[in-house]
């Protein structure tokens, strides 16, 4: 694999169909992170050609319809795949394969089969490897040193309510059949963000889910009832220790917030209580007899991109392990696919557990019972 030297990272982006030009543009304002192609299959649609030839001359990068060349490129450390969903574990593979260290749009993979494949992979190749995720979001920092802290006790119970705010016009989805067509997107909203709460569960009590009960409807958007997929989804999940969660998570009309979507989170523990709205900016910390609250600045998601990137980018050049890796990406697919069979079959759904042996993941936090 080409080294990285402190002065240089060069970046191929393997499609640019979904949120390319956001990624990008935060990997280039890192010292020495430079994108030097972006590559589209050959066989891809015209818009998807369309998308990496302005991607490229935005970059002043080159363009080829050959991905496999781009990684033979010894200018090229770094593969980050911006393809639509169901191309995402392929397109990683590949970019393994060849040394590189890859970063993954999220979803990691949109059926668990692939989500193994992908996760074996990385966790036996040299690079580093990672999925987007938010769990650098000021909110969710500040939550787990709350939590670590020992500020609600054990941990009991977690409620999220994750909202996207329609974007299907443009405005955040670039086509609306990415996240309508299951041929594109392999699923609806949970597919595109359960994975969000998911990890703020994982990341925040230290827990695995183990089951799995999921609602979902069709309920706001004609786009996603021509697909046959949901744009609303409601679960109960039972993690290890005991501990259980509600995630409220989709799209609608128009969110409770100025920006594209909004997420509220709170954790109720033996002794305390969590409440934080990551958009409006502030955490609330009640313990009996007493409240704090603390402002932490811009809305989490461009802070959550930033450092995210920033410290996938710090992994790769110092050779630790970044927070979000190849088993929590498979832990997360693990979950998505169990609600989608708890609500084909309307009852409970018993996650799958990871099989793969030992391997980087998140530190996991012992939980007394």
């Amino acid at each position: 694999m080409p080294e990285p030297s402190p002065a240089r990272l060069g970046v191929a982006v393997l499609s640019a169909v979904r949120h390319a030009q956001g990624y990008v543009d935060v990997l280039r304002g890192l010292p020495g992170v430079e994108v030097v192609v972006v590559a589209e299959e050959a066989g891809a649609p015209a818009w998807a050609h369309e998308a990496a030839r302005a991607l490229a001359e935005r970059c002043g990068a080159a363009l080829t319809d050959d991905p496999a060349s781009a990684l033979r490129r010894p200018d090229v450390h770094l593969a980050l795949v911006c393809s639509e969903p169901v191309r995402h574990a392929r397109l990683g593979r590949l970019a393994l394969a060849a040394g590189h260290h890859v970063l993954l749009d999220k979803p990691m993979a949109t059926t668990l089969r692939d989500a193994d494949e992908i996760a074996r992979a990385a966790l036996a190749a040299p690079g580093r490897f990672s999925v987007i995720h938010r769990l650098h979001s000021p909110a969710i920092r500040r939550a787990r040193a709350a939590i670590d802290a020992g500020a609600v006790g054990l941990v009991r119970s977690v409620d999220i309510e994750w909202l996207a705010s329609d974007g299907l016009s443009g405005t955040s989805v670039e086509r609306p059949e990415l996240v309508t067509d299951p041929a594109l997107s392999g699923g609806g909203e949970l597919q595109n963000f359960l994975g969000y709460p998911v990890g703020y569960l994982r990341h925040l009590t230290g827990a695995e889910v183990e089951e799995v009960f999921a609602e979902t409807a069709t309920l706001t958007f004609p786009e996603h009832r021509r697909g046959g997929v949901e744009d609303f989804g409601m679960l109960s999940l039972r993690l290890e220790h005991g501990i259980l969660a509600t995630v409220s998570v989709g799209r609608v009309r128009q969110a409770p917030g100025p920006g594209p979507g909004t997420s509220t989170l709170r954790v109720i523990g033996s002794h305390g209580h969590l409440w934080l709205d990551e958009d409006d900016g502030r955490i609330e910390q009640w313990t009996p007899g007493a409240m704090s609250m603390a402002p932490f600045g811009e809305p989490a998601a461009r802070q959550a991109v930033r450092a995210m990137l920033d410290e996938f980018v710090t992994a790769i050049r110092t050779g630790r392990e970044p927070l979000f890796g190849a088993r929590d990406g498979w832990a997360v697919a693990a979950v998505v696919e169990a609600a989608y069979r708890s609500a084909r079959c309307g009852q409970p759904a018993r996650v799958a557990p990871w099989q793969g042996g030992d391997g980087p993941g998140q530190p996991r936090r012992p939980v007394e019972e």
